[in-house]
């Protein structure tokens, strides 16, 4: 029996993000991930408050799979970034784009005390789960 999507995505199907494409030799995606640290009395109306922007970005940028920044259940006055772009035109038009100038300026009216992201270009994607619905650390879909 297949993997059910909301094992493979996590997500229904309504709001998922399409699955990605396993052939990716010539055009790697790219993941931004981290953190930034703001005064913890204002974390989630920070959030909040960049949903528009996330929303826009989502919406209006082409090669933005996902776009999210969230409250870190653990850490008072975190949030988490994750991003996935499409490929590095895709995140070089981002960089460009009103909504970055805009996202940016919205997290710093909100004063950063510190920011920690980083770019990562993948070069494999793959389920997590196999299909006997077994979680795989190992690549196993990937030419050896």
């Amino acid at each position: 029996e297949p993997i059910p999507d909301r094992f493979r995505y996590g997500h229904s199907a309504e709001t998922r993000t399409p699955p990605l494409s396993r052939d990716r030799k010539n055009r790697p995606m790219i993941v931004i991930a981290g953190t930034i640290d703001v005064d913890p009395a204002r974390r989630d109306e920070c959030v909040v408050a960049s949903i528009p922007l996330q929303d826009a970005t989502r919406r209006e940028e082409p090669g933005c799979l996902a776009y999210c920044f969230a409250g870190d259940p653990v850490v008072q006055g975190r949030i988490q970034v994750y991003e996935l772009w499409q490929d590095q035109p895709s995140l070089a038009a981002h960089f460009a784009h009103p909504n970055y100038v805009a996202m940016s300026t919205k997290l710093h009216d909100f004063g950063i005390i510190t920011a920690d992201t980083s770019k990562y270009r993948i070069d494999v994607c793959e389920p997590v789960y196999d299909e006997t619905r077994r979680p795989r650390a190992d690549f196993f879909t990937a030419p050896a």
